[in-house]
């Protein structure tokens, strides 16, 4: 696991358990509440001060989890948020705006299958339907576990792409919500830079614990487009 990952894992598991489940017990009722509570669920426990890796056997038969789903039950919890967030990444690149447009792929195009990180937590994307290149078209991206529609509001060759999500059917509704991304290219004297945004609305409670998480998620998922993953 990479250690960044890691790391947030690690704070976050231990602002959570000082905040929501102090115990063993608190968090298999915590579990069982979001009906996890099927089955032998392996929850994953990090000692902040070791970083040792733990296993709690809370049931009896084995269940896999996926935390993707683990995190979309979990937010159930709350109530949905109507702010909308961004998580921007920039890359420096030794080509010309012209060739890094050429390559402008979205995460459902790329042949090359997601990092284990990226599939432990987000739907693995199967195929794109429409044109991505055409102002107001809709695209339909189709996922392992459901799709989404995105539309086309500009594109400005060779240098911007942004679109707006119309509507998500992926299981993970309940901890975040898409709302859009631009792609921007911008010439350098080294070549151009890309700068890749993603909008979303995230559910989870407390934001200043589960924000850092989706910052690095959606980070993973930007290098992933324009293969640095």
């Amino acid at each position: 696991m990479p250690r960044e990952l890691r790391s947030l894992l690690a704070r976050a598991a231990k602002s959570y358990a000082q905040e929501k489940a102090r115990s063993r017990a608190g968090l298999a009722r915590l579990l069982r509440a979001h009906g996890l509570g099927m089955g032998r669920v392996r929850v994953a426990r990090y000692d902040a001060r070791r970083m040792n890796h733990k296993e709690v056997s809370l049931q009896r038969h084995a269940a896999p989890v996926q935390l993707g789903a683990w995190l979309a039950r979990l937010g159930r919890a709350f109530p949905r948020s109507r702010t909308i967030e961004a998580a921007t990444t920039v890359i420096e690149l030794p080509v010309t705006p012209a060739e890094a447009w050429s390559r402008i792929a979205f995460y459902e195009e790329v042949a090359q299958r997601p990092s284990a990180v990226l599939r432990l937590f987000l739907p693995v994307p199967v195929k794109t339907e429409g044109d991505k290149m055409c102002e107001g078209a809709l695209v339909r991206c189709t996922y392992d576990s459901g799709h989404l529609t995105k539309r086309i509001t500009q594109v400005t060759p060779p240098h911007r792409v942004t679109f707006d999500v119309l509507d998500q059917h992926l299981g993970i509704e309940d901890s975040v919500t898409m709302t859009g991304g631009t792609y921007a290219i911008a010439a350098t004297d080294a070549g151009c830079s890309v700068t890749l945004t993603t909008r979303y609305k995230g559910h989870l409670r407390p934001r200043w614990l589960w924000r850092p998480l989706e910052g690095y998620l959606a980070r993973q998922v930007h290098l992933h487009i324009v293969g640095l993953r």
